[in-house]
């Protein structure tokens, strides 16, 4: 697992993975926020996410089976990640605690996370436009416990 920050070349690297699936439409079976997040730590970093392959109905229950993970454990929330996180959201309003969406935090221009959700399908968002233009407040960051 790399959480540093990669070469010029390993960034043009990351730079096209996400090109080729930027617009690409969520959908609740298939590419939902936590296939999308699982999905790019294990091809860019080698970390295994556990799998879930159908987005669970209402806001409690996600959040309750992010939160109540046994896989949380194994996380930590940082500020400042070295180069990746992952990013967990609430809505914005909502309590703080209610983790419903997921993401992947690249330290790239200021910060930007790359997340699906209905109706935009795939983005890459820069940090600070997430609690502006998204439903969801700013991300909470964690990465792997050493």
């Amino acid at each position: 697992m790399r959480n540093t920050i990669p070469p010029y070349k390993a960034v043009d690297e990351i730079a096209a993975y996400i090109a080729d699936r930027l617009g690409t439409p969520w959908s609740a079976d298939g590419l939902h926020c936590w296939a999308l997040a699982q999905q790019t730590v294990s091809d860019l970093f080698g970390y295994n996410l556990p799998i879930i392959t159908v987005a669970p109905d209402g806001r409690r229950t996600k959040a309750d089976l992010i939160n109540g993970h046994a896989e949380m454990a194994n996380w930590k929330e940082v500020a400042e990640p070295p180069f990746w996180a992952v990013a967990l959201m609430h809505r914005r309003g909502s309590p703080p605690d209610l983790l419903e969406h997921a993401g992947v935090y690249f330290r790239l221009d200021g910060g930007a996370v790359f997340h699906t959700d209905e109706p935009h399908g795939v983005v890459l968002d820069y940090i600070w436009e997430i609690p502006r233009f998204r439903t969801w407040a700013a991300p909470r960051l964690f990465i792997p416990r050493d």
